[in-house]
């Protein structure tokens, strides 16, 4: 499981969130504007009167624009109002410019272009800005997801204790007949890292609530029994066939209830039955040993006793 930092990922919702919701609003807000702009009956020519500048970061770059302050008569009153949904690139506007406007007569203050929500520019923006608010979207779930499956081990989930009994999935065993194909000290950190992850998970489940904890210890004890019999054939496999071959009889067995007893001592000790006659300090060493002594008494006619089998 990826466990690379959880805080990024945490961060990363959130602002992806803040984003997603202001591009929502804003979409909200422009979806009530146009509904009751098609509602106003009011209709006037309006005039630039003055042009005002702003700007924005684009890529860290600062970019101007301009809005016009419009000028109009409505019910016999003047306005004049600025106009900033109507941002254009500096130079658009012209001073005594005239604007086709709609308004609303019960509060002609409000009005809009008379053609603001028409045009491909407008359909094309909305079509953009709805693209981007579900990239936003998608990315604060993603990223929360990842921060919740890196903070939480996924406890109320099936991938916990699939993670935890294929602790010794794809381990690398050696090959006997060639010399120095074991890393010793690479193995055993691998089984003290799976240890380690028992004893995480471990930790977590004690502290959950009396609802789930009888649910979790047992999914921990099977996890831990699944993934001791796991690492036993393991060792059957390599350890105690080898054994055999060199003539040492019924030690497969003996290896295999070594390791499995050796694990569970470590993870999950109530689950232990009966302890086997290797520790695993001693099987882990044989599986060193063995990537030498094996080579020598099979392909160098090395007597037995010489190789200490």
């Amino acid at each position: 499981m990826d466990r690379v930092n959880p805080g990024g990922n945490l961060a990363c919702a959130i602002i992806c969130l803040i984003i997603s919701l202001s591009i929502f609003y804003d979409m909200v807000k422009e979806c009530r504007l146009r509904r009751h702009a098609k509602t106003w009956t009011g209709a006037v020519a309006g005039y630039v009167t003055d042009i005002k500048r702003d700007y924005r970061y684009i890529r860290c770059y600062k970019e101007w624009y301009e809005y016009p302050v419009i000028s109009y008569k409505a019910g016999g009153e003047l306005y004049c109002q600025e106009y900033r949904r109507a941002h254009k690139r500096c130079g658009h506007y012209k001073y005594g410019e005239k604007i086709f406007l709609v308004y609303n007569q019960e509060n002609p203050e409000e009005f809009v272009r008379k053609d603001e929500f028409n045009g491909f520019s407008y359909h094309a923006g909305q079509v953009f800005g709805f693209a981007f608010f579900l990239f936003c979207f998608c990315g604060s779930i993603g990223c929360g997801k990842s921060y919740y499956l890196q903070t939480h081990e996924l406890l109320f989930e099936e991938e916990t204790w699939k993670d935890l009994e294929n602790s010794f999935a794809g381990f690398q065993m050696p090959d006997y007949y060639v010399p120095n194909s074991f890393l010793y000290d690479e193995w055993y950190v691998q089984v003290e890292n799976a240890v380690a992850h028992f004893h995480e998970i471990e930790a977590k489940v004690e502290k959950t609530g009396e609802k789930k904890y009888d649910t979790y210890k047992s999914r921990y004890r099977q996890a831990a029994v699944a993934a001791a019999a796991s690492l036993g054939e393991v060792y059957a496999g390599t350890v105690g066939t080898f054994l055999e071959e060199c003539g040492v009889e019924g030690e497969k067995e003996k290896v295999y209830q070594s390791a499995v007893s050796g694990f569970l001592k470590e993870v999950c000790p109530a689950a232990l039955e009966t302890p086997g006659p290797y520790s695993m300090e001693e099987l882990t060493f044989l599986v060193d040993y063995g990537t030498t002594a094996g080579y020598q008494y099979n392909y160098c006619d090395i007597p037995e006793e010489d190789v200490g089998i």
